[in-house]
């Protein structure tokens, strides 16, 4: 009896491998979660370009940094990356939507690191899995415009500027940091409210007014005169052009209809499932989220008084102000949502914990229904991304795979050299074959060229075309149900 006793006592919840480890693990399942998704949203769901990616490919391939007259600014670190991904593997779906998927993993590698920081370990691995499976956030890695940037941005500012505050690991080093991702954020629409947030919590916090009041002087004047530089093009560029500025702060150019916004942002949190404006599966958040993220905003503004509530308060108010006008920008929302949503989590434990102070058993035991009730939060965000993005009419005629029929054609028909497209096609072809390796013609003709020997007509520009002295070779179709027909190559008989 005696040597049992000694035996349980030896044997904890605590000595077990799964129990010291099960933080690790977690984060193990993150990356492996988030690196499957990835490639499933870049390759497979939802398959395709929209229009605006196709726009942004062609604004990306067209930045010449030596025309500065020309140059709007507005999203220009995301188009250089978009620049040199399509200069490196030419114009295709992967090296569009390349850039975004690189930036969401190193958003959620932020995304991470930020909530261990605000949060338990317990706390970081489950809202990071939230926030991974939404289709919002599925949906904006895979799609290859800047739309990325507003959560790269928040994720990196907040977590960077948590460092300094908290002064860990080499202070400079964060400091210099900072100060590159404030000067590169301003290029992006909207970036300057979460700037202006952390500057009232600064200013108004009693803490971090002493944090800030202990930094070093001279390196605060150092950092000031190279962001000044950093964004010196830019606030020339604002000066000659105001509707940039206008642009970069989310002010539309003439005034919308207040109640009709109201409606469409209210919308987007609980709609029943369908397309918005912005070419994503609404609602933004399931019901289980939006529980969490309710609970959150509660939780923490019972807590009023820390750093914290100051910075996502004001934050939020501001955006709030700003999505009145233009509710297509509801993406800026997603990381003060997912800090929400985390203070609901971290709500949730705590009061389990508080119930069972002493008794490690009953604590794994509440982890079994808290892990039920992610885990279907979770499975349920994936689920409705993959159907909606593959099967709903609504968001498939969005997405388009053109340009993968098109290089797929070049390669199994060597003998085709030129294509014709129509004119609203002919900017984003004419990209393709300046970065395709075989050199085909593009044209918008309203006749057959006599040069070719067989050509590819588009579905568009068919319509548009005179054909006589040429024959149907062979007819490229998608796997849509309307309109399949894609692409068409004709053998020149007039030669």
């Amino acid at each position: 009896m005696v040597q049992s006793n000694k035996f349980m006592s030896r044997k904890k919840v605590t000595d077990y491998f799964l129990y010291r480890k099960r933080f690790w693990i977690g984060y193990g399942l993150v990356l492996v979660v988030l690196v499957w998704l990835l490639i499933l949203a870049g390759l497979y769901v939802p398959a395709g370009l929209t229009q605006q990616e196709m726009n942004s490919a062609i604004a990306s391939v067209g930045v010449n940094l030596a025309d500065y007259k020309n140059l709007s600014l507005v999203n220009l670190p995301y188009q250089l990356l978009q620049q040199a991904s399509i200069n490196l593997f030419g114009l295709s779906e992967i090296s569009i939507k390349l850039p975004s998927l690189l930036l969401a993993l190193l958003s959620t590698v932020g995304m991470v690191f930020l909530l261990r920081r605000w949060f338990h370990h317990n706390v970081a691995v489950l809202a990071t899995l939230l926030a991974i499976t939404t289709g919002q956030f599925l949906f904006i890695a895979q799609n290859g415009t800047a739309s990325i940037m507003y959560i790269f941005w928040a994720v990196w500012i907040l977590l960077v500027s948590t460092m300094v505050v908290r002064r860990r690991g080499p202070t400079l080093l964060w400091k210099i940091v900072l100060c590159l991702l404030v000067a590169m954020s301003l290029y992006t629409p909207l970036s300057i409210y979460l700037l202006v947030s952390l500057a009232i919590a600064t200013i108004f916090h009693p803490h971090l007014r002493y944090v800030f009041k202990r930094l070093s002087k001279s390196q605060l004047w150092i950092a000031v005169v190279a962001l000044l530089a950093l964004v010196a093009p830019l606030g020339w560029r604002v000066y000659q052009s105001p509707e940039i500025g206008l642009r970069l702060l989310g002010i539309p150019d003439k005034m919308p209809d207040i109640v009709a916004s109201l409606s469409q942002l209210a919308h987007q949190y609980v709609a029943s499932p369908s397309i918005s404006d912005a070419g994503f599966m609404l609602p933004v958040f399931g019901l289980g989220t939006i529980g969490l993220l309710v609970l959150g905003i509660i939780r923490l503004a019972t807590s009023h008084y820390s750093a914290k509530s100051y910075l996502l308060f004001t934050w939020v108010i501001l955006l709030v102000a700003v999505l009145v006008f233009k509710p297509v920008y509801i993406t800026v929302t997603f990381i003060p949502s997912l800090i929400f949503i985390a203070f609901g989590l971290d709500f949730l434990f705590r009061y389990w914990y508080r119930l069972f102070p002493k008794n490690p058993y009953a604590r794994i035991a509440g982890l079994f229904p808290l892990g039920i009730l992610v885990c279907g939060m979770i499975l349920s965000g994936l689920e409705i991304y993959n159907y909606g993005y593959h099967y709903n009419p609504a968001t498939a005629k969005v997405f388009t795979t053109d340009l993968s029929l098109v290089s797929n054609t070049l390669r199994q028909n060597p003998s085709v050299d030129s294509l014709v497209v129509s004119r609203s096609e002919y900017d984003f072809y004419k990209t393709f074959a300046a970065k395709a390796p075989d050199g085909i013609s593009v044209k918008s003709s309203v006749s057959i060229d006599t040069q070719s020997n067989s050509f590819i007509i588009s579905r568009a520009a068919k319509e548009k075309l005179n054909l006589n002295g040429a024959d149907i070779k062979e007819i490229i179709t998608s796997t849509t149900s309307q309109q399949a027909d894609r692409f068409y190559i004709y053998k020149n008989t007039s030669k």
